[in-house]
Parts: C-alpha cells; structure tokens; sequence
C-alpha cells in the first residue's frame, strides 16, 4: 500500500529471511533464543499493534533442548492506525528498528532499519500489488480465535490437561497437535505432549516445567494442526486463553 487514509487501519509486514540451517524465533522462544523486536518511530497520532505472529515450528535442539521459532522465512505483521484526521496533502513516513536473534550451530543477534512512505488517499487506498498475495498468505498463516472449539484446562497427576471439543469429529491426524504455550516458564518444552482424540474430543497432557514461581491461573497459546486437518474456519493453529481448574 502506498496510499493511507485517515482513521483506516492498514497491515504493514516485516520479511525475515534465513539461511538453510538457521532460524529465528516466535514470541516464546522456548528453550533458547530471543524474539524479534520491532521498534517503531511513526508520525504524530498514528499507532501500531503488537507483532501478529505466524504460527511457529517445533525446533529440536542439541542436547534435548526445544526452540519454537521460523526456519526459511517468516513475515511479521503489524496493524498500523492513522488519526482520523490527516491533511489531505503531505507525505508521511513510518520506520521502525528490527532486532533478532539468528541460530544455527551457534547465535548471534543482528539489527536493521526499514521505513515506508505514503501519500493520503481521497479514495479507498489501494494494495501495493507486489506484496498483496504474500500478505494474505501470512494473516491465513495467523492463528486464529474460533466459538467452534470450547477448551478447558484441568490438573492431573501434576501435568496439565487441556480438552478441546467439537461438534464435529477431528479428521486426519489430529493425534499429531501440538500445543505451544505464550509463557516461556510455564511448560517443559522438552517434554513430550500426550495427545488422545476420541470423536470430537481432543485431549493434551502438558508436562509443567517447575520454573513458574507461582501457581498459573491461565493457560494462553495456540494450539497447532497438522496440515489436512481443519481445526477451524480453515485455520491451521487456534488461540487459546482459558483458566485452569482443578
């Protein structure tokens, strides 16, 4: 997009791109490593949402470690919301310093500063057509908040169980699902994840890591499907934030 509109919230991405062997990482990064920050500098009374992250991958480290994070690419997106009011002429300039974490055999941290610049629009602004198939790829890549599952998350014999129901029977191999936790201290990442499908009922046994100072109230994530199985709305992972009981 090369056009803004007073008051009309547009996407704006970051493209990180590794080399074969490396990756970098999601919000938790497990294990190791370190999310990828984005600090923007935008013009007066514009603002912008936290990074919408892309579903991640499970990355089995030396030694027994595990990393969620991207390996190949990853685009991050970003909300950005004019002020209801811009002059109707002007260009208006959005930069932003991104800092990352890069692994391979060893690590090492990186930094760079990208920026984009826009003329008001009279009219309905319109897409830069270079970048409008890869960002629709990246928000269905997105997890997604759905009604049609209903979670709750118990205790048992110290682990976590986490009960997604449906309707509808999970096809596929929904045995595979793995759940990745928005708190680095709450889960051992390491640990295996017992999965159980039966019908419309999918359980997870999550194995708590001892890290946690105090008693979790919530369990907050996403919740992965392998690829052919529709978890909801067509989504490939689901967001999760429910409180645990007893």
């Amino acid at each position: 997009m090369k056009e803004v509109r007073a008051g009309m919230p547009f996407l704006v991405a970051v493209q990180l791109t590794m080399d074969k062997g490396w990756h970098t990482y999601w919000e938790n990064p497990g294990d190791s490593g370190s999310p990828t920050e984005i600090h923007w500098k935008l013009p007066k009374g514009f603002s912008a949402s936290p990074i919408f992250w892309p579903t991640p991958e499970r990355i089995a480290l030396e030694g027994g470690m595990v990393s969620y994070g991207y390996e190949h690419q990853a685009l991050l997106l970003t909300r950005i919301t004019p002020p209801n009011t811009l002059p109707p002429s002007g260009d208006y300039k959005i930069s932003a310093k991104v800092s990352w974490v890069v692994c391979s055999n060893a690590c090492t941290a990186g930094s760079g500063n990208v920026s984009a610049n826009f003329k008001v629009s009279k009219g309905m602004p319109v897409a830069d057509p270079a970048w409008s198939q890869p960002l629709r790829e990246a928000q269905s890549e997105l997890p997604r908040e759905t009604s049609a599952v209903h979670c709750t998350v118990t205790r048992s014999k110290g682990d976590y169980v986490l009960t997604m129901v449906r309707r509808n029977d999970w096809g596929g191999d929904a045995a595979k699902a793995q759940f990745f936790p928005s708190d680095p201290s709450l889960l051992d990442h390491a640990a295996k994840q017992v999965v159980t499908v039966k019908g419309g009922t999918i359980t997870l046994r999550l194995k708590p890591s001892g890290l946690s100072g105090k008693q979790p109230k919530r369990l907050a994530g996403i919740v992965v499907g392998p690829e052919h199985v529709f978890w909801a709305d067509h989504a490939t992972a689901i967001s999760i934030d429910v409180p645990i009981g007893h």
